[in-house]
């Protein structure tokens, strides 16, 4: 399997978080689907050759969309290759994507849509034949930003931007009430925002920016999983075990037991 990402340089950084391709031949063994995690932010993928299926409980698929939108998710999905995969997907930064894409990201959240039934968008045919004849990451890229970024202007309140920038330097820990007072908002009005522009409650997302920079810790081997749990805010293991049965759908022991193919790279890991 082929796989490169990318991070944008400013300005296009305030809106893309990185890009990323993928390449997989139907002949590499895939041991069924695998899952992909929240990991607080929004996506465009463009799927050019065979489809993505996406799995049910009940392990009946839906194919999805050829130009998708995967909205915030509060849970993880189980995906898999069809056949032979190629893939260019965009990571945008989690304030961006309301004003990319135009609709409110709660309407999406939990969902893969299709681009070309995003009425505010509008040319996903145009786009997704440009990007079928680039000959490389870099050109792809530079189609994806004259479609998408060039004729975008202010893309969040300063407000919005301080807050979530406060989550992330605290893995997830300020207080939901003292983002609010630091920004001079009230809690309903954050909430409000965070629903119609991030697609998540502010205590959620807060959850899922902890998690995540948890998944990211254990990439340090000599550290032991509790004590990378504990550095990142979680308070014990078994408050450790509930979200990860929530985000993950399994334990840590579990998860991490599986070798994975595809679902670390598409979860932003």
């Amino acid at each position: 399997m082929h796989y490169r990402e990318t991070k944008p340089l400013a300005p296009i950084s305030a809106y893309v978080k990185l890009y990323w391709e993928m390449a997989h031949s139907r002949d590499e063994i895939v041991a069924g689907p695998e899952p992909v995690l929240p990991d607080g932010c929004v996506e465009i993928v463009f799927d050019l050759k065979d489809k993505f299926l996406t799995y049910s409980a009940d392990s009946t698929t839906v194919e999805q969309p050829r130009s998708m939108v995967a909205g915030q998710l509060t849970s993880r999905i189980m995906i898999g290759p069809s056949g032979d995969t190629e893939m260019f997907g965009v990571r945008l930064q989690p304030q961006a994507a309301f004003s990319i894409l135009g609709i409110p990201m709660n309407e999406i959240r939990d969902r893969v849509v299709d681009l070309a039934d995003i009425k505010t968008v509008g040319f996903e045919s145009t786009i997704f034949d440009q990007l079928s004849l680039a000959t490389s990451f870099e050109e792809r890229i530079a189609i994806f930003e004259s479609s998408f970024i060039h004729s975008q202007s202010v893309f969040a309140d300063r407000e919005l931007f301080e807050c979530l920038r406060l989550m992330a330097v605290s893995d997830g820990a300020v207080q939901v009430s003292a983002c609010a007072e630091r920004i001079g908002w009230s809690e309903r009005r954050l909430e409000r925002v965070f629903q119609e522009r991030i697609g998540l409650g502010p205590k959620l997302y807060s959850r899922i920016i902890r998690f995540k920079s948890f998944l990211n810790a254990v990439e340090r081997p000599q550290i032991s999983l509790l004590d990378r749990a504990l550095a990142v805010g979680y308070y014990d293991q078994s408050h450790l075990i509930r979200d990860f049965r929530l985000f993950a759908g399994t334990t840590p022991t579990e998860y991490f037991g599986r070798e994975l193919v595809f679902g670390d790279r598409l979860s932003g890991l």
